[in-house]
């Protein structure tokens, strides 16, 4: 049986191979953005990718580990968030018109968690208006790989995909955040 390939390994497997140090946080962010800058632009799950930051989380995780600093299962695990969280510095639209170009000068609840965590954020994936309706076309809108026909649902376009085509990580890589995930708009 052959080895699971590095982007298709749950968080649970990733944790315990940093842990171990069988696994460094810096070579496992480096696989996740490859990955993702290689089958992103096909599917448009990103509507920002945070590679500098990521980077810059990944060393800090792997010198932290290094030094017998670990912090848990999250530790050095790169994951991705919604376009709807807050992240300091970085652009933070919800796919809509008005808060286009918003930057926040603060990271929200979730992110300040993660980051205490130690997680590895690669960047923030699209979604639908405000997480609440359909999607805005003036935004990338997420293409569904197994029948690109289809639209995407909220979930499965702003979580499960990057999972399942090895551009984020872990069972549930993604924090989903809003109430319409898969409600108001189900999966194809």
């Amino acid at each position: 049986m052959s080895e699971t390939p590095l982007h298709f390994k749950t968080i649970t497997e990733l944790a315990a191979l940093i842990k171990g140090k069988a696994l460094s946080p810096v070579e496992v962010t480096e696989a996740m953005l490859t990955r993702i800058q290689e089958r992103d632009p096909q599917y448009q799950s990103y509507a920002t990718v945070m590679a500098e930051q990521a980077r810059a989380s990944a060393q800090t995780a792997e010198r932290a580990i290094a030094a017998g600093n670990y912090l848990g299962s999250l530790h050095g695990v790169p994951i991705a968030v919604k376009d709807l969280c807050f992240t300091k510095g970085v652009a933070t639209m919800g796919a809509t018109k008005a808060l286009m170009g918003h930057v926040p000068d603060f990271d929200c609840t979730v992110v300040q968690k993660l980051n205490a965590a130690g997680a590895i954020i690669l960047g923030k994936l699209n979604l639908t208006e405000g997480a609440m309706a359909g999607y805005n076309p003036e935004f990338q809108v997420p293409v569904n790989p197994g029948v690109p026909t289809y639209g995407a649902g909220p979930l499965p376009a702003a979580l499960a995909w990057p999972r399942q085509r090895g551009c984020a990580t872990g069972r549930w890589a993604a924090i989903p955040v809003g109430p319409s995930d898969s409600l108001l708009l189900p999966a194809a």
